[in-house]
């Protein structure tokens, strides 16, 4: 964000310095993260690193300082958290998972062959000690059933129907942002 002083500091307005901020910043950052499973701490954070370059493009101080929250810059500059735009990419390939076939190696390299949704693991694997490793198909599989009652084969199912997964999914952003 520092190589961007100059560009923050031009007097153009502040939506096609948001516009910009995301082509170069945002593009940047969110480029391959729905490959990994965010916690909830690694999703706040981002939220707050995209809060923080929407403050410098206006000039503002830190939400702390100014009183002004985080919600309210990204409204005035109308753009989506980060978080959420990862959960929809997330959501959208993980769709794409589940309607591959049973033998695809697309589906092979998240869940074992016929099964339900099973978690994939190496022959003869053996459980190390600690906390288990994340697999961003099953974080997310688990979060969307516990939120909303969903068994495994319910989403499967779901996700065969393009059209219904898709407004699925657009539903479900559209509560999370508002939350």
């Amino acid at each position: 964000m520092n190589q961007c002083k100059a560009l923050w500091r031009c007097s153009i307005s502040h939506q096609t310095k948001a516009s910009r901020f995301a082509a170069l910043v945002g593009s940047k950052i969110l480029s391959g993260l729905f490959h990994f499973p965010l916690t909830h701490a690694q999703s706040s954070r981002l939220d707050y690193l995209q809060a923080r370059g929407l403050r410098r493009l206006q000039g503002q101080k830190a939400a702390y300082v100014s009183r002004i929250s985080n919600k309210t810059v990204r409204a005035t500059h109308k753009v989506k958290r980060w978080s959420i735009v990862i959960l929809r990419q997330q959501l959208l390939f993980l769709g794409k998972v589940l309607r591959s076939p049973v033998d695809s190696s697309l589906r092979l390299s998240c869940f074992e062959p016929h099964t339900n949704l099973k978690p994939r693991e190496p022959p003869g694997h053996k459980r190390k000690q600690g906390r288990p490793r994340l697999s961003w198909a099953q974080v997310l599989i688990e979060n969307v059933c516990k939120q909303h009652g969903m068994t495994r084969l319910d989403l499967k199912q779901l996700a065969q129907n393009v059209t219904k997964y898709m407004q699925y999914v657009e539903c479900l952003c559209e509560r999370v942002q508002t939350e």
